[in-house]
């Protein structure tokens, strides 16, 4: 009996691994167009000219008072980017997703944005012997968060600045009354 209950038992075991090889976790992510993008996002980035591969998406907020987090992932000059915005996060919110211990930290100031007053902090590490650069930034006047990462081999005389302040788009500027 004991025999009997310990393959069963194993059978079981095995059947359950089995079937969680076969489960897939839902991607939280769908796919829009710039047009839809804007729509959730009052003062929202462009992808910066030259930019190719460019992919919208949002990802719907859980929680109450958010706006979909807006993301735009495109590649310029051989870099990967992720740029992602949310109306309504908090200040100090984390909408990159990046936990790391970061090697470097300097406070800055964007151009464009917020008529060149744009207060931002850019951050860089290393992750599996690659460079990790992240901009962060808040439009305190509406309540907006923005991030910009890049992971690369190397990132040695890269300004991720730049890069945030040409993403900069007037066309999506709201009238603040």
């Amino acid at each position: 009996m004991k025999k009997l209950f310990s393959i069963v038992l194993i059978l079981t075991l095995a059947v359950s691994l089995a079937a969680c090889g076969e489960t897939k976790i839902a991607n939280p992510w769908r796919d829009v167009t710039e047009e839809e993008a804007v729509q959730n996002c009052v003062r929202l980035f462009r992808a910066p000219e030259g930019a190719e591969n460019v992919k919208w998406s949002l990802m719907d907020s859980t929680e109450a008072g958010l706006s979909p987090m807006v993301q735009l992932t495109f590649d310029l000059d051989g870099l990967s980017f992720t740029a992602r915005a949310q109306q309504g996060a908090a200040e100090d919110a984390d909408l990159s997703g990046l936990y790391y211990n970061w090697m470097t930290t300097e406070d800055t100031t964007l151009a464009n944005w917020g008529e060149g007053r744009m207060e931002a902090t850019v951050r860089r590490t290393e992750v599996d012997g690659k460079a990790l650069d992240l901009c962060t930034w808040y439009d305190v006047e509406i309540g907006i968060g923005y991030t910009l990462s890049v992971l690369a081999d190397d990132l040695d005389g890269f300004d991720i600045r730049a890069v945030a302040e040409a993403m900069y788009d007037p066309a999506h500027e709201p009238e603040i009354p």
